[in-house]
């Protein structure tokens, strides 16, 4: 399933922006997923949106207004969900799609992942999760709302 996955996942980079399809992925992952809206957890600084592997929750801080930023941060998410349908005992928590160290990784995370948004990851986030938000941040920027929805399905619907 992970070599499908990559194989099929790449397409033009996206980036933060609003897209029509951030919607049906939402609907999609609704259907499977508990999705939740600025709930207490988004009073933290700096939290705009958590994947809690547990309960399988997707969490959304959009405030007031929902940005480019909000659209990203769903794609983000739902790709860590992605990441926790991919473990073979889902009870470890999250691992990367695609093998790192790998020419996949180097030629879809490696070459897509700035020096600047490497260190930001490396000061935000626990070394032990770097990989995991390495990889979910470039998928969120790499693949459209449509695409993740797709391979969501794929992943995490059986």
């Amino acid at each position: 399933m992970t070599a499908a996955l990559a194989a099929v996942s790449f397409a033009l980079p996206v980036s933060a922006e609003i897209q029509p399809g951030t919607y049906n992925l939402l609907d999609t992952v609704s259907d499977h997923l508990t999705v939740q809206y600025d709930t207490s957890s988004c009073d933290e600084p700096g939290v705009a949106g958590s994947y809690q592997t547990r309960s399988k929750t997707l969490t959304l801080c959009p405030g007031l207004e929902v940005t480019a930023d909000d659209h990203d941060t769903v794609r983000h998410e739902v790709w860590h969900a992605i990441q926790h349908c991919l473990m073979e005992d889902n009870q470890a928590g999250l691992d990367v799609v695609i093998t790192k160290n790998t020419p996949d990784w180097w030629k879809h995370v490696g070459s897509n992942l700035s020096v600047a948004q490497a260190k930001w990851i490396q000061e935000a986030y626990p070394e032990s999760h770097w990989d995991i938000e390495y990889e979910a941040f470039v998928m969120a920027n790499t693949l459209s709302s449509s695409k993740i929805e797709e391979l969501f399905l794929k992943a995490c619907v059986h």
